[in-house]
């Protein structure tokens, strides 16, 4: 048979099967009318039908079968527990995460009940759900204590419906379990964590908020997050305003700190690796408050991390180190006082007056941070006459200096002269370009700013007027104390200075005296206890004695010239001077020999003076 029949028998056979039609066999047989040849067809189509049958059974099997492996391997294999049970509770199927979830073994099928593995406490839940999953197929999860069978225990999450059942027999229940052990312990850590979090919190806050510390929290970003309230007292300003401008804290900061202040803060909020790792730094800055009041602050801040180490922000303190930082600068302005009044003193040995004034002007400049400065000698109270000694060297170096005359008539118009002279008080004028009798000074001139006048007393009236000027800031009390301080130690080397020239003037008018007198002038200066020696001899000494005057002054005493039968004499007269009773000023006299050169003696008349600062001085008369 050629192939074309084949096909053609087959696709009768597929339409019979298609229609339905598998009796025209008997048909043909009940109505006699057999034809061999037909027959033969026929059954050869229903042969092909037959095999069509088959093979499309066999697909469906094979479907079937491939549908089962999966949903076993499937069942087996899926990591959330799940159960087959009947409608009352005996277990019939169970996959492996189920079997690891409540210790079941093979031997537990079809003779385990599910509610054997619910603890009683929920026996009523488990009772309800499997009736309501039963009626509507499918019912919301709930929370049961479940059990297992080696005796543990644990929290899941149930969830049943209704599964169909095979070849028409009776329908079952599935069930998933979901073990919320870890959950469980993760929540209840995190309520830990954010119980312990809000503990920390309100101690923290309650800490900040009764600190005397300004505190604060910025975010990544640079926002405020939290301030604490101590901030007002520090700033003048209440934590909203921070919180409602992450700027203000530039307007506070001084003006020569606040470079400072801008590149912190850029380093420390630049979202780099490096910024979140920076060691804490710590700055020292000024800031001012709304009442014009310059405070101190001690700025820290180092990065907050939460518990996943995620960068939260910067937490910073602004300690007020107002007091500390003043004693500081008070602690240093007395060591460089000090400094300056020893410099000042071991200068005087080396500079002329003029010299000195302007170096110890010079001092004062330096410390008080001025840029100009003058020293006035007042000469006649009465007349307003003062004599214009010195300018600082910083005004000498410009050479703008004011003429002595204007500069007089500054002193005077400025009621300078009526501070100083009438009421002897510093006068200070910190804005001179909005002072009412400023006057108005020459083109050539520096340009004057603030400055302060500080005068100098001594017996009772003014002897010195000390001025200095156009410092940065204001002039303060510490300003004028350093002036004083200063110009006092000025006069005071001054004045000693021309009492000792006085001296050397006097000394050598009474030596060249005492050389032209006939008699003896000499001075003894104590060098131990009632010790005395010769300091100086002049006058007739050699045409006396013999002996020159540096011959005499070399033995030490008179005795080694005064001969043996009176140095009783002298002892005596030299002990009614050395008596503790004696009186300064107290003279005594006596007449002796004394032995000449040539071997002669000579009869003089002694006569001593104990005078002060423990000096005898004495003259010898030719008897």
């Amino acid at each position: 048979m050629s192939n074309s029949s084949e096909d053609d028998i087959q696709a009768r056979a597929r339409q019979a099967l298609e229609r339905g039609t598998f009796d025209w066999i008997g048909k043909g047989i009940t109505q006699g009318d057999i034809d061999l040849v037909e027959l033969n067809e026929n059954l050869r189509i229903y042969q092909a039908e037959l095999e069509l049958q088959n093979a499309e059974l066999r697909v469906t099997q094979a479907a079937a079968e491939r549908t089962a492996n999966r949903y076993t391997v499937l069942f087996s294999a899926i990591p959330q527990p799940v159960l087959v049970v009947e409608r009352g509770g005996l277990i019939l199927m169970t996959n492996e995460a189920a079997n690891r979830l409540f210790g079941l073994q093979h031997h537990h099928l079809r003779k385990h009940y599910l509610p054997r593995l619910v603890s009683k406490s929920s026996d009523e839940q488990l009772d309800n759900m499997l009736r309501h999953a039963w009626a509507n197929n499918v019912n919301e999860p709930i929370l049961i204590h479940f059990l297992t069978t080696d005796g543990g225990s644990f929290q899941g999450e149930l969830r049943v419906a209704r599964l169909p059942a095979e070849n028409d027999g009776a329908d079952h229940l599935i069930c998933t379990v979901t073990d919320l052990t870890e959950r469980l312990r993760q929540e209840q850590d995190l309520r830990s964590t954010y119980a312990r979090l809000r503990e920390s919190e309100t101690r923290y806050r309650m800490l900040a908020d009764y600190s005397t510390d300004w505190d604060y929290w910025r975010d990544p970003e640079g926002r405020y997050l939290y301030v604490s309230p101590a901030c007002e007292a520090v700033c003048g300003h209440p934590p909203e305003a921070f919180v409602a401008n992450n700027k203000l804290m530039d307007d506070l900061i001084h003006p020569d700190d606040l470079a400072q202040w801008q590149a912190h803060i850029q380093e420390v909020f630049s979202h780099s690796e490096q910024a979140t790792t920076l060691k804490p730094e710590r700055l020292i800055l000024r800031l001012f408050r709304p009442d014009g009041e310059m405070r101190w602050i001690e700025h820290l801040c180092r990065p907050v991390y939460d518990i996943d180490e995620t960068y939260q922000g910067r937490r910073g303190v602004n300690r007020d180190i107002t007091v500390r930082q003043q004693a500081e600068i008070l602690m240093d302005l007395q060591k460089r006082r000090s400094e300056s009044l020893l410099e000042l003193h071991l200068a005087a040995d080396e500079l002329n007056e003029i010299s000195l004034i302007r170096y110890g002007l010079e001092l004062a400049a330096v410390l008080t941070a001025s840029d100009l400065g003058f020293v006035q000698l007042i000469h006649d109270h009465q007349h307003n006459d003062a004599e214009i000694v010195t300018w600082s060297r910083a005004t000498l170096a410009r050479g703008r200096r004011l003429p002595a005359a204007e500069l007089h008539s500054l002193v005077t118009s400025c009621n300078l002269w009526d501070a100083a002279m009438l009421q002897r008080q510093p006068f200070v004028c910190n804005d001179y370009s909005t002072y009412d009798t400023k006057l108005e000074l020459p083109p050539h001139h520096l340009p004057l700013t603030r400055f302060v006048t500080i005068p100098v007393m001594d017996g009772g009236r003014v002897q010195m007027l000390a001025g200095l000027g156009n410092k940065a800031s204001d002039y303060v009390d510490l300003d004028l104390e350093t002036i004083q301080l200063i110009a006092n130690a000025i006069w005071r080397i001054v004045c000693q200075r021309r009492v000792e020239q006085a001296l050397r003037v006097s000394e050598q008018r009474f030596r060249r005296l005492s050389m032209l007198m006939s008699d003896i002038a000499y001075s003894c200066i104590e060098v131990g206890s009632n010790r005395y020696r010769l300091d100086w001899v002049n006058g007739a000494v050699e045409a006396i004695t013999g002996h020159s005057a540096a011959a005499i002054v070399a033995m030490g005493t008179w005795r080694r010239l005064v001969v043996l039968e009176d140095r009783a004499l002298f002892d005596l007269h030299a002990l009614n001077l050395l008596d503790a009773d004696a009186e300064t000023n107290a003279i005594s006299t006596c007449q002796l020999r004394l032995r000449r050169r040539d071997g002669g003696t000579a009869w003089v008349e002694i006569t001593n003076q104990r005078a002060p600062k423990k000096a005898d001085i004495g003259t010898f008369m030719v008897a």
